[in-house]
């Protein structure tokens, strides 16, 4: 769903293809794609 959605969105899916083939080759993310802080309600679903 959220792939398709990005399409229709016009977001640059070749990005994203890529972050999960590196992911998926075990290839670690560089800083500016690693997780982080999430704050208000969101904040509870911070370890699933």
């Amino acid at each position: 769903k959220d792939y398709k959605l990005a399409i229709k969105r016009g977001l640059k899916i070749d990005l994203w293809e890529q972050t999960v083939a590196s992911l998926a080759d075990g290839i670690f993310l560089p800083e500016k794609n690693k997780d982080h802080a999430l704050t208000g309600i969101l904040k509870l679903y911070q370890s699933i």
